[in-house]
């Protein structure tokens, strides 16, 4: 330590990751989170003199179609088993969130119907503090409006380079070593740390951890984005709530809002065996046996589910495996960090993927500018990120039970998310 008067200035204060250049494998919403997350909290904790990370994100898709597709909507929740509303409050950008959503400040809900629309369960989402804290507990939003309002928050020296993805990672030996990142047009990038949020289908993942598949949950899924008449707006009860239709012969139905015109449905089944899927742009045949799939498996519900397959926007059409994967530890300074769904894959019936990536993505930045070593970081993000994650894919089961249910079975779960809803 310098004497008093000594005439030396005290020493700048060091970061393990000052000046070193981070790659984000993926433009979805754990990779642009971290991205946001890391940039605001390093404002925060270091002075101007700290030279910050640079930050590269690969994206597969052209930045055109990121706002033009994906359709579908996400809940963002802020009760006792999630944290989406803390952590974009923490990003500065929970109030442009509660704006770019359906359901707006009108509050927003979850409700299990039975097939005539009525009723059997409502969840008023409450905020875990049970306080004003945020404009509403909940909101439901578009994927496409969630990744624009991320978008937005980036800072300008932070760079989205679209059509290029990150197809593969090789970690030099030795510490400090750099990480070299296969890219999708044939090059070679290096880095001082891969942030791994490509998905559940992560790429990164298959070349570096092969033994972390996924596993088929026994559920198949066909879904779309109907739109409806702007002079009548969506359906009665797409105003601002979301949830399942039980009474469907063991086949589920899930139909949410998307935004003032337009609400998104998916009808499911059980079954052993994954379907092999189909991709668009899709022939016209496979549109029409999309949607007569669709009418046959949803044959049990009502009307409206019928009118919402007609109004369906053909490019909007979705068959998808429900996969599923329950997160894995990280290695002692390991110098490729898995977030979101390339570390624990959420099947759509979790309904707590995008609260689940928007937390990896602040926890994890967080982590890395509080802690001296790229170790402590990562064992401190593992511990906040595991329990949650495991938590929500496990519930996700639970969903898949309801969903397909029927009989004494299916009035019992009723009954306990019942007792449940009144402490949410």
């Amino acid at each position: 330590m310098e004497k008093e008067g000594s005439g030396f200035p005290p020493p700048e204060p060091h970061h393990f990751l000052a000046g070193k250049r981070i790659i984000v494998a993926g433009a979805g919403i754990s990779g642009l989170s971290f991205a946001v997350s890391l940039r605001r909290k390093w404002e925060a904790s270091f002075p101007s003199s700290m030279p910050a990370p640079s930050i590269v994100i690969y994206e597969r898709d052209t930045k055109e179609d990121t706002v033009r597709r994906a359709g579908y909507s996400m809940t963002i929740r802020s009760d006792g088993l999630s944290g989406g509303m803390q952590s974009a409050e923490k990003m500065g950008l929970v109030d442009e969130m509660v704006a770019a959503s359906a359901t707006g400040r009108n509050g927003a809900r979850f409700v299990i119907w039975d097939r005539t629309f009525k009723p059997q369960v409502e969840f008023q989402l409450a905020g875990a503090d049970r306080g004003n804290k945020f404009p509403v507990p909940a909101i439901r939003i578009a994927r496409r409006d969630l990744r624009r309002v991320l978008m937005d928050g980036l800072a300008v020296q932070d760079e989205v380079r679209w059509t290029v993805a990150c197809t593969g990672a090789e970690v030099c030996p030795g510490e400090g070593g750099k990480v070299k990142v296969q890219l999708s047009d044939g090059g070679v990038d290096e880095c001082d740390l891969l942030i791994a949020a490509d998905g559940a289908s992560s790429k990164v993942r298959g070349a570096l951890r092969p033994e972390e598949g996924l596993r088929f949950t026994g559920v198949v899924t066909l879904g779309g984005t109907a739109h409806f008449d702007k002079e009548k707006g969506v359906e009665a009860w797409a105003n601002r709530d979301w949830g399942f239709l039980t009474g469907g012969n063991r086949n589920g139905l899930f139909l949410a809002p998307v935004d003032q015109h337009s609400a998104s449905w998916s009808v499911s089944y059980l079954t052993e065996q994954p379907r092999a899927l189909m991709r668009p742009p899709y022939t016209q045949e496979q549109v029409d046996g999309m949607l007569e799939e669709a009418l046959q498996t949803g044959k049990a519900f009502p009307k409206t589910f019928k009118r919402m397959v007609a109004l369906t926007d053909p490019e909007s059409l979705t068959l998808s495996n429900a996969m599923e994967r329950y997160p894995f530890k990280h290695e002692k300074n390991e110098r490729v960090i898995f977030i979101g769904d390339a570390n624990h894959a959420m099947c759509q019936f979790s309904g707590n993927g995008a609260n689940m990536a928007l937390m990896d993505g602040w926890d994890l930045a967080e982590q890395l500018c509080q802690a001296k070593t790229l170790g402590t970081a990562v064992e401190a993000y593992d511990r906040l990120s595991m329990p949650r994650s495991n938590t929500a894919v496990w519930m996700s089961r639970l969903s898949i039970a309801l969903a397909h249910g029927t009989g004494l079975r299916l009035r019992m779960y009723l009954l306990l998310l019942t007792v449940a809803s009144w402490f949410l």
